[in-house]
């Protein structure tokens, strides 16, 4: 028998390694086909898994302007970081192995009437008598189906949902509606959602909205009361800082017309996929726009001298009127020439740049409205006590005002995102399809890992027959055997074996 050591000397010498392996090659050849082809022929004898898919896309069907988009807030779903897509992943994947998908899902496909699963489910009944049937098969199913049910961002915004099944329609069948549920269940969530927060913002919006009213009847009664201590002070002065007051009023109640107005274009022509729409102006709009601005100064010119019914004042206001219905005609003419739609969407853009053309020039009435009313006020004298009154409340209208207009956004915003509901933010890309062949058991690989197992044992079997070999192979193993020195050799002649 050769010593361990001997054997590893022998065959690190690269001759002796390649004399070892063709005087040891059966003993490795014959391990490896055995294996390899017993590994190859298990899969066989392996219970076939198929895989079938469906990728869903996930995102806002409706183009939107920025403006817009920002109103909506989080509402609209989008991906982030890596960090923030795994945990969007697991959160899915925990969501589909649910106990409410998978309920879904088996009474869907009709599992319950599975002869395998209803045999073990009966065993286990034996052992759990109270339970009921029913129970046990769907937790048999529970337990199976969460370790086939598998999801991936393919790419941004785009979801594959995988299924694994013992055949080839039934995975199928369990993909295309475990899409379906996930569809259904994001929809009802997404509405629930909106629902809860319109219920809060409409009743906030409710609060806030009376809270406003009360603060400006209150303002409202103490500027009265300021007003009659002052008329004193100058009857005529007083008269014309009322009809300013009241043409600040008249103009802020336009404006918040307006602004709704311009608010409700806005969205229907995003909805319509014009976004922020601008209108080169012509020269006649341009010409139109100044003398309405130019009517204005002088108005406010005239009304800090004479009385609110003075016919100058009248003939203004009538010039006002005609020249924005010029600048409405103005615009009527500029639509079609500089915009392609139908003739509803070109009445909203015409109706938009008005209702944008109106409120710049009102904007710049109402500021130098109140500069007009300082002006007066400083004539008149102040009432310190009660401006201090109605500043207090002025700036508590203001918050509330601030909160209400928030609260009225979230209404438009639930409005916005309810329309977009009506498309369906999840749509089927690629419908599940039975697939040709499964994914286990994976020959080529199964039939690999025996190859190297087979290599692993032949080469064991060889260095163990190597080390345990009893015959001479060389002049030393005489000599270390017998104790005396070897006098000559008499090589082989393989020719001569071959003659006799």
């Amino acid at each position: 028998m050769s010593s361990l050591s001997k054997v590893v000397g022998d065959i690190s010498d690269p001759r002796e390694a390649i004399t070892f392996l063709k005087r040891r090659k059966w003993y490795i050849i014959v391990p490896i086909l055995l294996v390899t082809l017993a590994a190859f022929g298990s899969t066989y004898f392996m219970t076939p898994v198929y895989e079938s898919s469906v990728t869903l896309w996930m995102g806002n069907p409706l183009l939107l302007s920025n403006d817009i988009e920002r109103m909506l807030g989080d509402f609209r779903n989008t991906l982030s970081s890596g960090s923030q897509t795994m945990r969007d992943i697991r959160g899915i994947k925990k969501e589909l192995t649910s106990s409410t998908y998978i309920h879904q899902l088996v009474d869907v496909v009709g599992l319950y009437d599975d002869p395998e699963i209803s045999k073990k489910a009966n065993e286990l009944l034996t052992k759990n008598p109270g339970r009921t049937l029913e129970e046990l098969v769907f937790e048999l199913w529970l337990r199976k189906l969460r370790n086939s049910i598998n999801a991936e961002y393919v790419a941004a915004n785009y979801l594959k949902i995988s299924v694994e099944a013992e055949s080839a329609e039934l995975a199928k069948d369990l993909a295309e509606n475990l899409g379906k549920i996930f569809i259904r269940e994001r929809e009802r969530q997404d509405q629930l959602s909106l629902k809860v927060s319109s219920n809060f913002s409409f009743s906030q919006l409710d609060k806030y909205e009376r809270e406003v009213n009360d603060l400006v009847s209150q303002r409202t009664e103490l500027e009265k009361q300021a007003l009659r201590m002052q008329e004193q002070e100058g009857a005529a002065l007083n008269s014309n800082k009322k009809n300013i007051e009241a043409e600040i009023q008249d103009a802020r109640l336009t404006i918040e017309e307006l602004e709704n107005t311009e608010r409700e274009l806005v969205v229907e022509l995003a909805g319509a996929g014009f976004e922020k729409p601008e209108l080169e102006p012509s020269e006649a709009m341009k010409k139109d726009d100044t003398e309405i601005r130019s009517l204005y100064e002088f108005l406010r010119n005239s009304m800090q001298e004479q009385a609110w019914n003075d016919k100058e004042i009248t003939k203004m206001k009538v010039r006002i009127f005609n020249r924005e219905k010029d600048l409405a005609e103005e615009i009527q003419l500029l639509i079609p020439q500089q915009f392609m739609a139908s003739d509803s969407v070109k009445a909203k853009l015409a109706n938009l740049f008005l209702t944008q053309s109106r409120l710049a020039i009102l904007y710049d009435h109402l500021n130098t409205l109140r500069l007009v009313i300082d002006s007066l006020e400083n004539k008149l004298g102040t009432i310190p006590e009660i401006q201090v009154r109605i500043d207090q409340l002025n700036q508590k209208i203001q918050a509330a005002r601030d909160l209400r207009d928030r609260f009225k956004q979230q209404q438009e915003s639930y409005l916005i995102s309810q329309a977009m509901l009506e498309e369906s933010q999840y749509t089927v890309i690629e419908p599940a399809d039975v697939p040709y062949s499964p994914i286990k058991p994976d020959k080529p690989r199964v039939a690999l890992i025996g190859l190297v197992i087979g290599i692993m044992i032949g080469a064991a079997a060889a260095f163990l027959a190597e080390l345990f070999d009893r015959s001479f192979r060389s002049v030393d193993d005489v000599e270390a055997f017998l104790g005396v020195e070897v006098l000559g050799t008499i090589p082989e002649v393989r020719q001569l074996r071959k003659v006799s």
